[in-house]
């Protein structure tokens, strides 16, 4: 029998959350939105990404520190901001210390969990409709691989369907948005380096409704220039399109151009 994943509650204390002091100061001070904040129609994120994915299942995949995590992030504070109800299964205890605060200060649910088959056991159990995000659903890949033999590959790529499956049928039943973060496949396949490859995980991200994908650039000495976000499949909308440009901030992220964002969508949101 599966062990339900440990959760962590809301936290207690005033409505700012401040980071730990390092030197005998605080580092800042994140002001989580309350539900009365952000108007229906306005740069929100969450509203964005329901209008893409609607009640069903969305994947965002990307390179290491192409901004998956505080994309997600940032979808749940944004969602909260909305009084929409959030659970977050983080796999790879990710979340910088900023980010946790100020998803529990804004009444986001966090899981953890390192097991494919404890995932499957409870998401849909007891998450309220509304919004589940899984970041990420490739840390059993790619943590797990190359330390198993071909059948052994077989069971975790399962596995992952199964996750995926369950975050699909958790979405359509309760009329929810899901959404899941990954790696891309190995690099080692690239055919050049402008290429992009699919999500990780054989075809169980194909599930979803959109795969959107997070371009980080890099210079040479491994900086990133600029962040793009863009669809990379979907049911409604062409392929390759640009939604936005982007940067990271220490809670989630911030668009730079929200007008390319609802013409890249429809108008608004």
């Amino acid at each position: 029998m599966a062990t339900p994943p440990q959760q962590h509650g809301q936290a207690p204390g005033p409505a700012v959350w401040t980071p730990p002091v390092q030197g005998g100061a605080p580092i800042s001070s994140v002001v989580p939105p309350s539900p009365t904040e952000a108007a229906i129609g306005t740069n929100n994120l969450w509203l964005a990404y329901k209008k893409l994915i609607g009640d069903d299942l969305g994947v965002v995949f990307g390179d290491t520190s192409s901004g998956k995590t505080r994309t997600a992030a940032q979808i749940a504070l944004d969602a909260r901001a909305q009084g929409i109800r959030v659970t977050y299964y983080d796999t790879e205890h990710g979340l910088s210390t900023y980010s946790q605060g100020a998803l529990q200060q804004a009444g986001v649910t966090i899981h953890t969990f390192n097991d494919p088959a404890q995932f499957c056991a409870q998401v849909g159990l007891n998450d309220p409709p509304g919004l589940v995000i899984v970041d990420s659903a490739t840390l059993f890949i790619t943590g797990r691989w190359y330390a198993l033999d071909t059948q052994g590959r077989g069971r975790l790529l399962q596995q992952l369907q199964s996750m995926y499956w369950r975050a699909k049928d958790w979405a359509m039943r309760t009329k929810s948005m899901a959404l899941m973060t990954a790696q891309p496949t190995s690099s080692f396949a690239k055919k050049d380096k402008e290429s992009i490859m699919e999500p990780m995980g054989d075809k169980a991200g194909f599930m979803s409704k959109v795969i959107i994908y997070l371009d980080a650039r890099k210079n040479k000495t491994g900086g990133v220039t600029s962040r793009t976000m863009r669809i990379y499949k979907s049911r409604d909308w062409l392929d390759g399109t640009v939604l936005c440009n982007f940067e990271t901030t220490p809670t989630g992220i911030e668009v730079s151009n929200w007008e390319q964002f609802r013409a890249a969508i429809g108008g608004p949101l």
